[in-house]
């Protein structure tokens, strides 16, 4: 069972319209040599005036105006990149300069978040314009803090720029073998999502460029393809072993597949076990997945696919019979014969 904790607004972000009075100014003179704000001058503004953190500020538009994205922390003690204090706020603003002179137009509360790490992905901030309206796009990566659930969220944000109206459709997956950056998952479905069904498709296609989420090509409709070894384990077992603190328990027989891939080599862990005999040779990844090899055969088979934050790292032993002991963190046992208790799928896979 996964816990999604302290966290605040998730599908479609009632943002509050934040009046620029309430700042202790609406317009700030800058000092720089050109006598003209830049982003760097916005920036360093908004340090000082609004304590933001992780701020990205847009270029200058045609109109002379910037649009920049910020955290507020609502305690001290953060460090530069991940913003970590209990509890957290996220604005938008659109400032306007002339010469020297920067004037807050509008500051919009897009999200009130807790217990979890927020990144704003500079790269996708971008402003666009809709049936006639302007509105501002960007994306954040948010990770639970703690140990308890390993999911993680991708944000995308459309913002009214005219009405002061932020909409947000969220992406929760894991981390995946088959990117670097990227979680792989889902988005809220459509019929659950509370904005305009119109403001949905655009953020589908705003989010095909993100780094951020896993984009599935044309093997991953393949259930044979290595793409896929994990997922199909996971099928064929009725089984989802991704804790926070916990392990699986074995279902005897267990359901896998033989692969041409070497399977060792997708598993980003460090390998904190392995174990041979004359048929088979047995790798254990950290907190993760459980990976055979048959030397006979030369192909690759998984075992055991799970993951978690703690306790279901494994020590292994492996007799000359091919019975196969599994000791968790935990001091837990658990005992499998490769050559009785696993059901090979009759087509061997890519």
């Amino acid at each position: 069972m996964k816990f999604c904790l302290y966290l605040l607004g998730a599908l479609a972000c009632c943002s509050t319209l934040l009046s620029c009075d309430s700042q202790k100014s609406t317009t700030h003179t800058t000092t720089s040599a050109t006598s003209t704000i830049s982003p760097d001058s916005l920036r360093s503004w908004l340090e000082r005036q609004e304590n933001a953190r992780a701020l990205h500020v847009s270029a200058l538009s045609a109109d002379s105006t910037f649009t920049g994205v910020y955290i507020t922390p609502r305690d001290s003690g953060s460090n530069s990149y991940f913003y970590s204090d209990t509890a957290i706020a996220m604005y938008v603003a659109r400032y306007k300069t002339n010469g020297s002179s920067l004037t807050c137009l509008q500051r919009t509360q897009l999200d009130s978040t807790s217990w979890t790490y927020v990144d704003i992905d500079s790269s996708s901030l971008q402003t666009l314009t809709i049936d006639g309206k302007p509105y501002f796009h960007f994306a954040t990566q948010q990770t639970y803090m703690g140990k308890a659930v390993l999911e993680q969220m991708v944000l995308f944000y459309l913002v009214d720029m005219d009405a002061g109206k932020g909409y947000t459709l969220t992406y929760t997956g894991l981390n995946d073998f088959k990117c670097e950056e990227c979680i792989n998952g889902s988005f809220t479905a459509k019929n659950e999502w509370k904005g305009p069904a119109g403001l949905y498709d655009t953020l589908i296609a705003l989010s095909s460029k993100s780094k951020l989420i896993y984009h599935p090509g044309s093997e991953d409709a393949d259930p044979y393809a290595w793409q896929n070894y994990e997922s199909k384990w996971e099928k064929n077992n009725q089984a989802d072993n991704i804790f926070g603190a916990g392990h699986a328990s074995l279902t005897i027989p267990i359901h896998t597949t033989y692969y041409t891939t070497n399977l060792f080599a997708l598993n980003k862990g460090s390998v904190t076990d392995s174990v041979e005999n004359e048929h088979y040779t047995v790798v254990s990844y950290f907190r993760s997945n459980l990976i055979g090899y048959d030397k006979q055969k030369r192909l690759y088979f998984p075992i055991v696919i799970e993951g978690c934050n703690y306790d279901c790292n494994k020590a292994l032993q492996l007799d000359e019979a091919s019975k196969l002991l599994i000791t968790y963190e935990d001091e837990e046992t658990q005992e499998l014969s490769i050559t009785s208790d696993l059901v090979f799928d009759a087509t061997t896979g890519k």
